[in-house]
């Protein structure tokens, strides 16, 4: 009787290791399934990037632009004179240290 107890038990143990194991397995081929599903997705998002990366350099060729200036509805804008451009300097960091030296004085 004891035997047979013993026995049921580890009959109810190996089968819990191959459940666990087959359902490992099982999941680890779905998501191999759903690589190549996943890498087209990929590959059809660059190319559709690169697409509009283009589209946008079209549109912003200076020819282009030039076009859409000629065009009746931007007929009102004007190009600025040279005394109201203001310029933007591409590091502020350097004012900002300056700033912060004069005020610990």
């Amino acid at each position: 009787m004891f035997f047979l107890l013993r026995l049921l038990l580890c009959v109810a143990i190996l089968g819990g290791a191959l459940f666990a194991y087959i359902e490992r397995h099982n999941s680890l081929t779905e998501l191999r399934i759903r690589v190549p599903i996943l890498t087209k997705k990929l590959k059809d998002l660059q190319e559709e990037n690169i697409r509009l990366h283009y589209e946008i350099e079209k549109f912003e060729n200076p020819l282009n632009l030039m076009e859409l200036a000629r065009k009746p509805q931007y007929a009102y804008l004007k190009h600025p004179y040279a005394h109201d451009i203001i310029h933007l300097f591409p590091n502020p960091t350097n004012e900002i240290a300056e700033y912060s030296a004069k005020a610990a004085e």
